[in-house]
C-alpha cells in the first residue's frame, strides 16, 4: 500500500518530470498518485497536460474531463 502522505511528492514529481519532457516518467507516477488518492483532481490535470503535450487528445479529454468532474462534485459537496 502506498503511503498517502506522498501523494504531494508523486504530484511534484509528475510535474518536474513533465517540465523535462520525460512524459513516460511523468505519467507513471501521477498513476501511482491516483492509486493513494483517486479523487485529487491535479492528479488527473497534470495527466491531461501530458498526455496533450504527446499530442494524444483522446486521453487528455478523458483526465481533463475527470478533473472536471471531481472539482465539481467537491464543489457541490461544501
Amino acid at each position: 500500500l502506498l503511503d498517502p502522505k506522498l501523494i504531494k511528492a508523486y504530484k511534484n514529481l509528475g510535474a518536474c518530470y513533465f517540465f523535462m519532457k520525460q512524459y513516460t516518467d511523468g505519467i507513471s507516477i501521477l498513476n501511482r498518485a491516483i492509486e493513494i488518492d483517486s479523487n485529487d483532481p491535479e492528479c488527473y490535470s497534470f495527466l491531461s497536460v501530458i498526455y496533450q503535450s504527446i499530442g494524444d487528445t483522446l486521453n487528455s479529454k478523458k483526465y481533463f474531463d475527470i478533473a472536471n468532474r471531481i472539482t465539481e462534485d467537491k464543489r457541490q459537496l461544501n
